[in-house]
């Protein structure tokens, strides 16, 4: 049976148009990154409450994106198995490790703005296992995360050690960027990508 070529060609369109719109969010990220670090005083005037938009948002949707691009990488129809899928965890655990010594290195150097690589790098192992969930696995798993781990997170800055007397504690609890407020942004968008985003397939599923 012959192929559609036009139905082909709007399948193509539409995958890419889907990548370029995940590479434009990128864009945005990076640059509300850099506006939020040397954008420079945000309490002046209307130009500091411009400066003041990314402010945390830029963090969040870097988080989000990381979601997506851990599921573009495993396998985002179906998760890949035997030597694709580690392969493709191999590669997601290598930019995670990539985070944490550029994180680190950064550290060390005393720069002036709060280092959020090795908190993703973490995120990164914590959210990997679970690539091979479903969409709607994953997303449960989100909305359960979202809504235990904040909670969890406050009671254990109350009763936890003292700043700074336990590093891996102080990431996942006490840092600027902590790793239980990023885990289900993360988690979130795996669920988002595993769906499928074909407009008509989405219009279908909301009639």
């Amino acid at each position: 049976m012959a192929k559609n070529p036009s139905a082909e060609g709007t399948s193509d369109r539409s995958a890419v148009d889907r990548l370029i719109d995940i590479d434009l969010a990128r864009g945005v990220a990076v640059f509300g990154m850099y506006v939020a670090h040397v954008g420079g005083d945000p309490s002046a005037g209307l130009i500091g409450n411009l400066i003041e938009l990314p402010l945390g948002r830029s963090s969040t949707l870097f988080a989000v994106l990381a979601g997506f691009s851990i599921i573009l990488i495993t396998g985002r129809k179906a998760p890949k198995s035997g030597e694709a899928g580690g392969y493709a965890v191999a590669r997601v655990a290598i930019r995670a490790l990539a985070l944490l010594a550029i994180g680190s290195i950064l550290t060390c150097l005393g720069t002036r703005v709060a280092i959020i690589l090795e908190n993703y790098g973490i995120c990164f192992f914590l959210v990997l296992p679970l690539y091979r969930l479903s969409a709607q696995q994953l997303g449960l798993l989100a909305a359960g995360t979202a809504l235990v781990l904040p909670q969890m997170r406050y009671l254990l800055e109350l009763f936890g050690p003292e700043h700074h007397l336990d590093p891996v504690f102080d990431f996942m609890v006490r840092s600027t960027y902590p790793v239980m407020t990023w885990v289900p942004f993360m988690i979130t968008d795996m669920a988002i990508a595993r769906l499928s985003l074909k407009r008509k397939q989405c219009i279908g599923g909301l009639v």
